[in-house]
């Protein structure tokens, strides 16, 4: 793998410990960087940067690969912990229990996917499914047509989408502040809105890739200049934070400034720590397993809590939702540990090895009597 990518690794690693981290309240330690304020573009754009423009794509091949690398893990584990949320019921987590739904475990990923709590960050999946397909079977349609008639004037065709996709970007706040302000919150208006929103993050992803844009962040008066930028917004008292999940935001502007701020700021500090092997290593390694991480950082705080229930510091009736926390302000590391830790071991030593041997009893040729 290039150093570039082992950046990229670096950066989905530091991305992936905001998303636990925000999720165990605890924040990055930057109050004017906040997880919310950033975090999931952040994803959008790190998908963006393997974007080719010119790669026309077969649709039925990119469609099924997409699904079966995206959306199959996502109704497998829908299922799973569609399962595991009765049986922990028996234990007496109660509140974490809901009943059992064929629908919720198809098409509640593709709403807020929050059927059954340990669930709740798979919404990314399908957001990314469908902006995906978007890009490599409708974009690159388009683009090549244009490019035709612009005769090879690349940037100017680039600029064109970038202010597209930006105005998009800027209409969806726009539609989900004026959807909440009616109180008429719809989750087909959250999926569509969530995708326009994501494409201008993933299309920057791409620009910044083909442009070599990336290699000028990793500069430390530059991040102080960004700091000072993103530190005298939050100081203005307005609410940096937005809720892509539900698409709420609290400012029509601020979102996507914050974003690109916060993107440039996180990459320009892991371009630095990638000049420090132990550390590149670590993080690199964390960014490889974004994905398990997604799928199970709840499970691994419900861990956590089962243990404290063990030891008699709690009850299981205590655990109001899979985002409980005991003591956060002393215990909120704990999580963040766990959230990384546990769902990296369970990939690793039981999810990989078991679905290695499902692959070979299905493969195994039938033998005859």
């Amino acid at each position: 793998m290039s150093e570039r990518d082992k950046t990229v690794d670096v950066l989905r690693g530091l991305g992936i410990i905001t998303v636990v981290a925000g999720h165990a309240w605890s924040g990055t330690g930057l109050p004017p960087f906040s997880p919310y304020s950033f975090h999931m573009p952040l994803f959008f754009f790190l998908s963006g940067l393997f974007f080719r423009e010119e790669r026309i794509e077969a649709p039925i091949a990119f469609v099924l690969k997409n699904a079966r690398t995206l959306l199959l893990p996502t109704t497998i584990f829908f299922l799973v912990y569609a399962l595991f949320c009765q049986l922990i019921r028996a234990a007496g987590f109660v509140n974490l229990w809901q009943p059992f739904s064929i629908s919720n475990v198809l098409f509640n990923q593709f709403g807020n996917a929050a059927a059954y709590g340990f669930t709740a960050p798979y919404w990314f999946i399908p957001c990314l499914f469908f902006v995906r397909v978007y890009f490599g079977l409708v974009h690159t349609r388009l683009n090549a047509l244009l490019a035709g008639m612009a005769r090879g004037r690349e940037v100017v065709l680039q600029i064109f989408w970038a202010l597209i996709y930006l105005l998009g970007a800027g209409f969806a706040v726009h539609a989900s502040r004026h959807m909440y302000f009616e109180g008429r919150v719809t989750t087909s208006e959250i999926v569509v809105l969530r995708i326009i929103f994501a494409a201008f993050f993933y299309y920057a992803g791409y620009l910044a890739a083909r442009w070599k844009a990336t290699r000028f962040l990793p500069n430390v008066l530059l991040l102080v200049a960004l700091y000072i930028v993103q530190q005298q917004l939050w100081a203005t008292g307005k609410t940096l934070d937005f809720w892509m999940q539900v698409m709420k935001f609290e400012h029509p502007v601020l979102p996507i400034v914050t974003s690109l701020t916060g993107i440039a700021f996180m990459y320009g500090v892991a371009g630095i720590i990638s000049n420090n092997q132990i550390s590149k290593k670590i993080l690199a390694f964390i960014g490889e397993n974004g994905l398990p991480i997604v799928f199970h950082q709840l499970l691994a705080f419900f861990l956590v809590n089962a243990v404290l229930c063990g030891l008699g510091a709690i009850n299981p009736a205590d655990v109001k939702n899979n985002y409980f926390q005991w003591h956060t302000e002393h215990m909120w590391y704990v999580y963040v540990l766990a959230g990384i830790a546990v769902p990296i071991a369970l990939d690793r030593y039981v999810l990989k090895p078991l679905g290695h041997l499902v692959k070979t009893l299905w493969h195994r040729p039938a033998t005859g009597t």
